[in-house]
């Protein structure tokens, strides 16, 4: 049993790839551990990007129909979406943190219409006078997954205390 551990070295911006033998903490590597919530800036970037591509650059994502976000599902346990973002597409888990470790993200060309510097230029501007329905909305998304992560780590830590403790039990037989 071998843990991975990932250099990036500034000097070269590369990564390396690094094995070392098991450490003591390899139980807690075992489970995979919640990812943090999104800030209200995260929720509000998301939105805002697509915006910006989709309504104002014209980009029309190519997104499969099951893959959209519908606000009005049994599932989504949230407020309902400010009227600037209802006409946008979105993907159905764009408000959900380590969407990354669940799903293995395509690897796309990317849009070429406009910088990351000057996207996050426009979208701090828009977040400066963001109206409050648009705060609420990003407030409330918010704690609702802070919610659930205090759940998700509530259920990791036990998960991990019973592997130790099985650990400690078939070492001591």
């Amino acid at each position: 049993f071998f843990i991975y551990s990932i250099n990036v070295n500034p000097m070269f911006n590369k990564m390396k790839i690094q094995k070392s033998p098991k450490t003591k903490d390899a139980t807690k590597s075992a489970v995979l551990k919640p990812s943090r919530p999104y800030t209200e800036y995260n929720i509000f970037f998301q939105l805002e990007r697509e915006y910006i591509l989709q309504v104002s650059l014209g980009l029309q994502p190519d997104v499969d129909a099951r893959r959209v976000f519908d606000p009005t599902r049994e599932d989504y346990v949230g407020p309902v979406l400010p009227a600037r973002y209802r006409g946008i597409i979105l993907l159905n888990d764009w408000h959900i943190p380590g969407k990354n470790r669940r799903r293995n993200r395509q690897h796309t060309k990317s849009h070429g219409l406009i910088s990351f510097t000057d996207l996050s230029k426009r979208v701090s501007k828009a977040w400066a006078n963001a109206g409050s329905d648009v705060r609420e909305f990003c407030a409330e998304l918010r704690e609702i997954g802070i919610q659930q992560y205090r759940e998700e780590i509530a259920n990791y830590s036990k998960t991990v205390e019973n592997i130790k403790s099985r650990e400690v039990s078939k070492k001591a037989k």
